[in-house]
Formats: structure tokens, C-alpha cells, sequence
């Protein structure tokens, strides 16, 4: 199903020597998505069937926003005292 990836055999370790350096990852490219095209998926998140911002679904975000900061805020402060 997925290609297997051969890696190259590590060198043996030397006693004396410092550790031989693992391999390089090559990091594949991602495709990503234009900042614009983002946003306006986001905010369309916000409107209603026709087009109009459902203030309900506005409101109700916030909400859980508040609620998320007001938990992860303790642990982010004390990372920074």
C-alpha cells in the first residue's frame, strides 16, 4: 500500500568517536492553501445558508474561545513567569 523507504546502513559506532549522525530528512512539501482562499473559509464558517453572518454562530464561537482561554491561559503564564 505504502512505498517502503530503504534507509542507507549506519556506519558502525567507534568508542572513541562521537556518535555517527543520523541521515537527513528530506521534509515533503506540503500543499497549502492561499491566506486569502483561508480566510474566507473561516469566515464563511460565520454566515448562515444565505450569505448574511448568523450572529448566533458568531456568539456561540466566542463563547468557546473565552472558555478555551480562560484553560489554557494558567499553563501558558507560568511559562513565561
Amino acid at each position: 500500500m505504502f512505498p517502503v523507504r530503504q534507509r542507507p546502513p549506519m556506519p558502525p559506532r567507534s568508542p572513541f568517536g562521537p556518535p555517527p549522525r543520523q541521515p537527513q530528512r528530506i521534509p515533503q512539501q506540503r500543499i497549502t492553501q492561499q491566506p486569502n482562499q483561508t480566510r474566507q473559509n473561516l469566515l464563511s464558517m460565520l454566515q448562515n445558508e444565505n450569505g448574511e453572518w448568523d450572529f448566533d454562530k458568531i456568539s456561540n464561537t466566542v463563547g468557546h474561545v473565552s472558555k478555551i482561554y480562560g484553560q489554557v491561559s494558567p499553563m501558558i503564564t507560568r511559562f513565561f513567569r
